[in-house]
């Protein structure tokens, strides 16, 4: 990624979202993690080169905040899920 790249962490297991912050975090990368849809909410008017959202968010789906970026913003997304289906 090129310098000043921005990314947006939504993962609602904290010790799971603490690690991407620290694999992901650089000089050229900035890095903002939310526990769940509601704070995802309330960063949305940033503008972010990446999102990685987790599907399984305790207060919405993840898909809700996919939808949301699709519709609002040049956004890339990266899913994850510990759905097995």
């Amino acid at each position: 990624m090129s310098a000043g790249r921005k990314i947006l962490i939504v993962e609602d297991d904290e010790d799971f979202r603490e690690t991407l912050v620290f694999a992901l975090s650089s000089p050229q990368r900035s890095v903002t993690p939310v526990a769940n849809a509601s704070d995802f909410r309330e960063k949305s008017t940033d503008n972010y080169d990446l999102a990685i959202v987790d599907i399984n968010l305790p207060d919405d789906s993840g898909f809700a905040v996919v939808r949301h970026l699709r519709e609002t913003s040049p956004t890339k997304i990266i899913i994850l899920s510990g759905r097995d289906t």
